[in-house]
């Protein structure tokens, strides 16, 4: 005996109901894993904006310490190719002190690029050997016991002005 068709319209009905919820219900799920992963993106380019820009920072102030580069204020110069989009800054400050160590300086490297919202700062203690004259390096010399700089540094931002940074002077 078949059924009548008054019976089959309900379950039609519950039928099309289940597949518009299954259907917000993927949409959904979909969504959410779309906005995980393009967060992972996000963060993945950051980090390698940040690692950039750490490199350059690194390798700016290693090259004043071999002295392959001069230790002079600059502002905002471009770095070469594939890197033009980056500006370097150099911020060089003396520092004041009871010592008689007068050619301590507060080193300030500072690398944004240009487009992205990603700054890094990296400062050190650096004796500025360079400007100093014989007299002034012969009252800085180690065999008299005096006290002679070295620097460390680290230092971050996430473009919006935060940063940080360290410095050490030790005696020999």
């Amino acid at each position: 005996m078949a059924r009548p068709k008054a019976f089959l319209r309900p379950l039609s009905g519950a039928i099309l109901l289940e597949v518009i919820l299954a259907m917000a219900l993927f949409v959904g799920a979909a969504t959410v894993i779309l906005l995980g992963v393009n967060a992972s993106v996000v963060a993945v380019q950051r980090m390698r904006l940040e690692t950039h820009a750490m490199n350059h920072a690194t390798s700016a102030m290693a090259a004043m310490q071999m002295q392959l580069r001069s230790i002079e204020a600059v502002t905002d110069e471009k770095l070469e190719p594939p890197f033009e989009d980056w500006l370097l800054s150099i911020e060089i400050e003396p520092m004041e002190s009871d010592l008689v160590v007068e050619s301590l300086n507060r080193v300030e490297v500072i690398i944004r690029h240009e487009t992205e919202l990603t700054v890094v700062r990296l400062t050190q203690v650096l004796r500025m050997t360079d400007a100093m004259t014989d007299e002034q390096r012969e009252a800085l010399s180690p065999q008299d016991g005096s006290l002679q700089g070295t620097g460390t540094g680290t230092g971050a931002g996430n473009g919006l002005g935060s940063g940080s940074g360290t410095g050490s002077i030790q005696s020999f």
